[in-house]
């Protein structure tokens, strides 16, 4: 994917110094419906920056002023469709 650059925010793929802002929000997913995307360390979290970075179905949202990863959008093929959703650290 093409990285998208806006005011406050960098879109791009996921990269290995992610592992710990999405630790930082997948620790204790907020919403009930995540639950099976729960992280149980940073050896997970980096696993699963290496599976999301690996190609385009997940988005790493970041602050453009830090570089720091404050959530994720992703998008899953379904048939003929697509489920799209979307992560956020709640702080």
């Amino acid at each position: 994917m093409n990285t998208i650059e806006t005011e406050r925010l960098v879109l791009r793929r996921f990269a290995p110094q992610d592992a710990a802002g999405l630790f930082a929000y997948l620790q204790a997913p907020i919403a009930s419906c995540f639950l099976s995307l729960t992280l149980a360390d940073l050896n997970d979290a980096a696993r699963a920056v290496a599976e999301r970075g690996a190609d385009d179905k997940s988005i790493a949202v970041c602050l453009r002023s830090t570089g720091q990863l404050i959530g994720d959008l992703f998008a899953e093929p379904e048939g003929d469709t697509f489920s799209v959703g979307w992560n956020f650290n709640p702080q």
